[in-house]
């Protein structure tokens, strides 16, 4: 089990030095947003972006799923250039008709439509990519191409909408440059298609990867349907502005879901590798546990910094988003968990129940939110994501205990959630010193709860100390 827990800690380092890059670019580009892009411009791409992760794992049938788990598996060097073979030229045709949608959609000028196809055509092909590379083990490669698409996606964010004067369509071409500087970074490194030429097409092995692959399918487009269809309804409810609004504060919850991520995609690798081991069991059960802890913690402490960010652009039109944070860093903890558990069915081949639980988490999103928007606006949509992504989490925690003895210590946890809960609402409803008193407060809980950890790091830190010393 150490070396379980060794390997998982190992590929999360990596994983999280990458994205913790990327999110650093990411917290720079939100104060960004709220300087240069206007709320309506930042709504209509914002809702580009919901209707490319909506539609990309549809077009490309979520065939990034089946490269993870043949080329984890497969151990012979034929079949998996076979697989990669057999998995390039099913993107080779994907790309061509996505961009053949691109350029009739140009010719009717519909230039928000164009972008969108675009933007699915390359962002499709950038996951499929960054799946190859940590198929092959090139996980450090992973991680320099995430790295290099932000940058990228900055810097273009930067020069075109400050020097250019770009506008709206600054946000478009930045992103796809980044997603494209994605693919180029990792095929100079890893040589996908070196690959592919020693293998060949099968039809059997895509055969494969298919029937693995098209259950997910409507489960990652749940997923963003859960994540997305706020926008959505938004858009055509409230309008552009309101949906600008909700985009920015929606970042906040999407940086956690996207260091979340980091975890979930160690854990996914690890459960494959490990679904056979008979200590699978207390395996998910510690590790889960862990990072559900982890999470809270570390959001009960961002939300007094949120709180101070805020302060200062409180002159923008961004200001009055601030009251849905504390509800979207909810929503991501619950999201980030819900796909923790969900690598079980992964790793256990059950992907079937996987989309089962989603739908129906999606369908709790749509029905809440049309019920909802119209009482309490944004803030009921982003309430019906909540319970969205909860009916998500609680049927996969019903099914996982139904394929593993699946067994978690609840006590922590509900303390945690109590505690954020109670400084969200009280940094938006009461006084400075109120809410610098119940952080300090809390903090002093987190500190607390996690006194095991901060007691290792210290007795590491320092054992380092004294190693320089003598």
């Amino acid at each position: 089990m150490n070396n379980s827990h060794g390997s998982l800690a190992k590929k999360s380092g990596l994983y999280f030095i990458g994205n913790f890059a990327s999110k650093i670019i990411m917290a720079a580009m939100v104060p960004f947003y709220a300087y240069y892009v206007s709320v309506q411009e930042l709504g209509v791409f914002n809702y580009s972006q919901i209707i490319m992760n909506i539609l990309s794992p549809i077009t490309y049938l979520a065939i990034w799923e089946a490269i993870l788990r043949l080329l984890v598996a497969e151990k012979d060097k034929e079949q998996r250039a076979n697989v990669i073979a057999t998995s390039l030229r099913f993107v080779q045709v994907v790309l061509f008709f996505l961009f053949l949608f691109s350029v009739i959609f140009a010719f009717n000028q519909n230039k928000v439509f164009m972008y969108t196809m675009l933007m699915i055509c390359i962002y499709g092909a950038a996951q499929i990519w960054q799946y190859y590379a940590r198929s092959l083990g090139f996980n450090h490669i992973y991680v320099v191409g995430s790295v290099t698409g932000t940058i990228v996606n900055f810097l273009m964010l930067v020069i075109t909408m400050s020097f250019l004067n770009l506008g709206a369509t600054s946000l478009f071409w930045s992103f796809i440059l980044g997603q494209i500087s994605i693919i180029l970074v990792i095929e100079m490194k890893v040589h996908v298609f070196k690959y592919s030429k020693t293998g060949d097409f099968d039809w059997f092995i895509l055969k494969r990867m298919l029937i693995f692959s098209v259950p997910l399918v409507l489960n990652l487009t749940s997923n963003w349907l859960i994540a997305g269809f706020g926008k959505i309804i938004i858009m055509y409810q409230l309008g552009a502005y309101a949906n600008g609004l909700y985009s920015f504060a929606m970042n906040f919850g999407t940086i956690v879901t996207m260091v979340g991520s980091v975890i979930s995609m160690a854990l996914i690798e690890e459960a494959i590798i490990k679904s056979g081991e008979k200590e699978v069991d207390e395996y998910f059960s510690n590790v889960i546990e862990n990072v559900f802890k982890l999470f809270l913690s570390l959001c009960v402490v961002a939300i007094p910094c949120i709180s101070i960010f805020y302060n200062i652009i409180s002159k923008t039109g961004y200001s009055k988003s601030y009251q849905l944070v504390p509800l979207f860093i909810l929503y991501a903890i619950i999201t980030t968990m819900a796909t923790n558990v969900g690598a079980i069915f992964q790793a256990k081949n059950k992907t079937n129940q996987l989309f089962y639980t989603t739908i129906f988490g999606a369908v709790t999103t749509i029905v809440l939110s049309f019920l909802l928007v119209n009482f309490i606006g944004i803030q009921g949509v982003a309430i019906a994501q909540i319970f969205g992504a909860l009916v998500m989490l609680t049927l996969r925690w019903i099914y996982a205990k139904k394929l593993i003895k699946f067994s978690v210590r609840w006590n922590k946890i509900c303390i945690l959630t109590l505690t954020y809960l109670f400084v969200g609402i009280v940094w938006l409803k009461g006084t400075n010193l109120m809410s610098f008193t119940v952080s300090i407060f809390a903090i002093m809980v987190v500190c607390y709860i996690n006194k095991n950890i901060l007691l290792r790091i210290k007795k590491i830190g320092i054992s380092k100390i004294n190693s320089k010393v003598s």
